[in-house]
């Protein structure tokens, strides 16, 4: 059964400045499997513009972005 997160949690998450793919599955409550595929979406994205991103982290900014949340900051 998927987790569904609270606001409090959400917003504790979307407060880093990096996101990881397990960050990606708590907000999206998907499978590690769809959060690297955003992550992996997010990434191509990015690089195409000429952004370094590392390995295992994207911006928050640019999750929130893709995912359409509206950031409250």
């Amino acid at each position: 059964m998927k987790e569904i997160i609270t606001y409090e949690e959400l917003r504790k998450i979307t407060s880093q400045t990096w996101l990881s793919v397990n960050d990606i599955m708590k907000i999206t409550s998907t499978s590690k499997r769809a959060a690297y595929k955003i992550k992996n979406s997010i990434k191509e994205d990015l690089l195409k513009k000429g952004y370094y991103i590392p390995n295992a982290l994207l911006p928050t900014r640019e999750v929130l972005e893709y995912l359409k949340i509206k950031d409250s900051k």
